[in-house]
C-alpha cells in the first residue's frame, strides 16, 4: 500500500512539473470545442499525446484571426488544428498530420447541384469564411465568384436567403455547427472537393517549436503502436 501511494505522489509531483505550453483555443468544432470538457477531437489528441512525452496544455480561447497573430508574437505556442499552405509553411512548423477534413459544397435543400470539378462552380457564388486556407486552385480560378463572411452560419444564412449559391466546409464540422433550425433548409454534395490533413503548428521563431513537434509526432506514434489512436477516432467520431 506504502509501494502504491509513493508512486502516486511520484506521478502528481512529475505531473505538476511538466512543462506546458499555451494553446490557441479558436471555436472550430468538434475539432476544437470549448464547450466539451475534453477540448474536442484535435484538443483532446494533442493533450494525449504531450502527456505521453511529459507535457502539458493550457487554452487560450480566442478567435481564429488572432490566435495567427498571437503565434507570431509568441503569445501562445501550438495552434492545434491547422491545414498546410505554402505561406503558413514560412513561419510556422507542421507536425505529421493525425487526422484529416473532408471539404464539401453545402447548397440549398431543393438544390440538384453536383460538384464535378472547378468548371461546375462557373456560374456560381461561393461563400468562404475569412482567413481559411482553402484549396489555393480553387481561389485563384478567376472564374468562380466568391462572397466572404466572418463564420460559417453567416454563409449559411446567405445560402438560405439566395445571397450566395454554395458554401463550403468540413462535413463533420458543418454538421456539429450549423445551427439545427438552419441545418434542415441545407444539403451537401457527395463529392468533395479535397481532403485536407489536419496538423498542430508553432512558430519557427519559438525556441520551443522543435520540442512541440517532435514530442506531438513522438506521442502520436506511441498511441498508434499501442491501438489506442484507431480506438479513439473509431469511438470518438462515431459518437459525435
Amino acid at each position: 500500500m506504502r509501494h502504491v501511494l509513493l508512486l502516486s505522489l511520484l506521478i502528481l509531483s512529475s505531473l505538476s512539473h511538466a512543462t506546458t505550453y499555451k494553446v490557441a483555443a479558436y471555436a472550430w468544432e468538434p475539432f476544437v470545442d470549448l464547450k466539451r470538457d475534453d477540448g474536442g477531437i484535435s484538443i483532446d489528441l494533442l493533450r494525449k499525446a504531450l502527456q505521453t512525452q511529459g507535457y502539458a496544455i493550457e487554452l487560450v480561447p480566442m478567435p481564429w484571426a488572432r490566435s495567427l497573430v498571437m503565434l507570431e508574437k509568441g503569445k501562445v505556442d501550438i495552434l492545434p488544428a491547422v491545414w498546410f499552405t505554402e505561406e503558413r509553411n514560412k513561419t510556422m512548423l507542421y507536425s505529421e498530420r493525425y487526422a484529416a477534413n473532408r471539404l464539401v459544397f453545402i447548397k440549398a435543400k431543393d438544390d440538384d447541384y453536383e460538384f464535378e470539378g472547378l468548371p461546375s462552380l462557373y456560374d456560381k457564388v461561393v461563400g468562404v469564411v475569412r482567413d481559411y486556407a482553402y484549396e489555393e486552385s480553387l481561389l485563384k480560378d478567376n472564374n468562380i465568384r466568391f462572397s466572404v463572411a466572418d463564420s460559417l452560419n453567416s454563409n449559411i444564412k446567405k445560402l438560405i436567403a439566395g445571397r450566395v449559391d454554395l458554401t463550403i466546409e468540413d462535413e463533420i464540422v458543418a454538421k456539429q455547427t450549423i445551427e439545427p433550425s438552419l441545418l434542415k433548409e441545407i444539403d451537401f454534395s457527395d463529392n468533395a472537393l479535397i481532403e485536407n490533413p489536419l496538423f498542430i503548428t508553432c512558430s519557427k521563431q519559438s525556441v520551443h517549436c522543435n520540442t512541440i513537434i517532435d514530442a506531438f509526432n513522438q506521442g502520436i506514434a506511441s498511441m498508434q503502436a499501442d491501438g489506442s489512436y484507431q480506438r479513439y477516432f473509431s469511438e470518438r467520431v462515431a459518437n459525435q
